[in-house]
């Protein structure tokens, strides 16, 4: 995951996030309070990795919320 693109990043969490049918605004929001994704890091992996990692995600969630904004 930290290899892709913000862009392939931002619609594989796009597509889950329509999958999950939940309401858009409330699981950005909550992903971006939360950040779950950190429990899926394995332990073993490089810091620097899990770094980008999860800075990719903060922008991917934003990117979301930046194309949600807009679709309002």
């Amino acid at each position: 995951m930290s290899a892709l693109s913000l862009e392939d990043l931002a619609s594989n969490l796009e597509a889950y996030l329509r999958s999950s049918r939940e309401n858009p605004q409330v699981f950005l929001r909550a992903w971006q309070k939360l950040e779950p994704y950190r429990v899926a890091i394995p332990t073993e992996v490089n810091l620097t990795v899990a770094q980008l990692f999860t800075s990719n995600l903060r922008l991917a969630l934003a990117i979301l919320r930046f194309r949600q904004k807009l679709s309002h």
